[in-house]
């Protein structure tokens, strides 16, 4: 590169990406509970994603999708562009490594170049991640990274 060439920042690879992804629980009885609205994610290699809210707003529920432990109710997930809504843990094992309420001392044993999703109510452990997402009323915000 020349001189005053703009240099470009290096390009992140696309791991899983959700796409409005919804999660309702008795969807066909008379009070359907929705533990997740239309929740849109990009996840690269790499990240450190950490997802704070209150105890009961989804954290779990949303990882479990994301491990393909449970499915959405509406949605698509893709892993490295592939449609994988539908498939099980045993189809596919995607690089995540997903941490439900972890403590302190298991942040400190995470693998560093590992792509990390963390869930927790805990705003100390949520200051770990790189990137930080409040789930709250089944809506995911992000607010720090």
């Amino acid at each position: 590169m020349g001189a005053g060439s703009p240099v470009k920042p290096p390009m992140r690879k696309l791991l899983m990406q959700a796409c409005r992804i919804a999660k309702v629980h008795r969807p066909d009885g008379p009070d359907p509970v929705w533990a997740l609205r239309n929740i849109d994610l990009r996840i690269y290699a790499g990240d450190f994603i950490t997802i704070l809210g209150a105890p009961g707003a989804g954290k779990s529920t949303l990882l479990r999708i994301l491990g393909l432990q449970e499915p959405p109710t509406h949605g698509d997930l893709y892993y490295e562009g592939r449609l994988i809504t539908g498939l099980t843990t045993n189809d596919l094992q995607p690089d995540l490594l997903l941490l439900d309420e972890p403590t302190h001392a298991m942040t400190q044993s995470v693998p560093v170049a590992r792509t990390v999703i963390l869930a927790t109510a805990d705003p100390e452990i949520a200051a770990l991640g790189s990137t930080i997402y409040r789930l709250t009323d089944g809506s995911l915000y992000l607010i720090g990274g």
